[in-house]
């Protein structure tokens, strides 16, 4: 996975708030419940605010939610599996002087991967207790009837950045 190395870093204009620490943005993924996942298929984008859950293991990043098995999004992922997704939070506005000079406190991370379907029942509980955590802060148990009825995405993350503006 590339943590805002290489490339990326031409793309960041303001590199006074990049975040170059990797545990910076986890702790942001930490205090975020929406992600937005934008895809494409035929050249027409379409981008969907979702919660989700996480883990990170043997420096790989996963990211899971979950939908109804039919719908544009589940067509979508199913024809180009490939996504960016973004997530912000720690919001605040900061006052100034005039208009010019206001601005807002955020963090924020942005990233690319590749979505997956998860078919198996076990790993469907194991996944959506991942999102319940990060949702509830507690894990709950799923029967099989209720994860059959839904699907899980699993996005395994191949490049992420962060940035973040603190207020003074």
């Amino acid at each position: 996975m590339e943590k805002s190395e290489g490339s990326k870093k031409k793309h960041m204009r303001r590199r006074d708030r990049e975040l170059k620490d990797f545990n910076a943005m986890m702790e942001i993924i930490k205090h975020c419940q929406v992600i937005h996942i934008a895809m494409a298929v035929d050249n027409m984008p379409y981008v969907v605010p979702v919660n989700f859950g996480y883990s990170y293991e043997n420096e790989k990043l996963e990211l899971y939610f979950h939908c109804a098995k039919t719908g544009k999004k589940v067509d979508m992922l199913k024809i180009n599996p490939n996504i960016c997704f973004e997530m912000d939070c720690d919001h605040q506005l900061i006052q100034g002087v005039s208009a010019c000079a206001y601005s807002f406190q955020y963090s924020s991370i942005i990233g690319m991967g590749k979505a997956e379907f998860i078919e198996d029942t076990d790993l469907k509980k194991q996944y959506l207790n991942k999102l319940m955590l990060n949702i509830a802060q507690k894990e709950f148990d799923f029967n099989d009837q209720q994860v059959a009825d839904l699907a899980i995405v699993k996005i395994v993350v191949s490049q992420i950045s962060g940035k973040q503006r603190i207020a003074n």
